[in-house]
């Protein structure tokens, strides 16, 4: 895949609870990102513990690129970058307010 720019995120999960008093207990974990000139964007499916394990994967996508066959076999599409083209064209199409309008009905 050509023209993509790669980044890493990260995101709070439930790993599991605590043994003693039941409460949630939460972690970390990293992703790589790509994205697209457009505003679209990807996200690896899969995740690290470790940030730097996660960076360098990272930077071996930018030095080396990503075969189309390891990106659709990698990679799972996420929501447009906020403000892009990609994210005007859902709004044009009424996607953001028909979601909206679902997570209302809950």
């Amino acid at each position: 895949m050509k023209n993509l720019i790669f980044g890493t995120r990260d995101e709070l999960y439930q790993a599991g609870f605590d043994v003693e008093c039941g409460e949630p207990q939460t972690d970390i974990r990293y992703f790589v990102v790509a994205m697209s000139p457009d505003g679209r964007q990807w996200a690896s499916s899969k995740c690290w513990s470790d940030d730097q394990e996660c960076q360098d994967v990272c930077e071996t996508y930018k030095l080396k690129g990503v075969s189309q066959s390891d990106f659709e076999a990698n990679f799972y599409e996420i929501d447009p970058a906020y403000g892009s083209q990609a994210y005007q064209q859902l709004d044009n199409a009424g996607y953001w307010r028909e979601r909206e309008m679902a997570e209302d009905r809950y």
